[in-house]
């Protein structure tokens, strides 16, 4: 994914972004740039917090139906850290 995102000058290519934090979902990390050029105000828990105005398609390409739980068997953790609070 690094060869790819430096294919192209940061001015050359403007309509694709991503991330190379994780890396753990490949491709699916290269994401519009325009879900990223503004932002919307949502209610999370009675709080309020912006997201990406593209904030549903970006969940939809990495997760899927991300609306929807899995069942309980497959509710695993992705992490490989491990944390506990005292």
């Amino acid at each position: 994914m690094d060869k790819k995102s430096r294919k192209y000058e940061n001015n050359e290519m403007t309509m694709f972004g991503g991330t190379v934090a994780t890396g753990i979902y490949g491709e699916k990390e290269i994401l519009k740039s325009d879900w990223f050029a503004q932002r919307v105000l949502m209610q999370f828990e009675n709080k309020m917090f912006y997201a990406p105005v593209g904030y549903k398609e970006f969940l939809t390409q990495l997760y899927g139906d991300y609306m929807t739980l899995p069942p309980k068997e497959k509710q695993v953790s992705h992490h490989d850290s491990k944390v506990w609070f005292k």
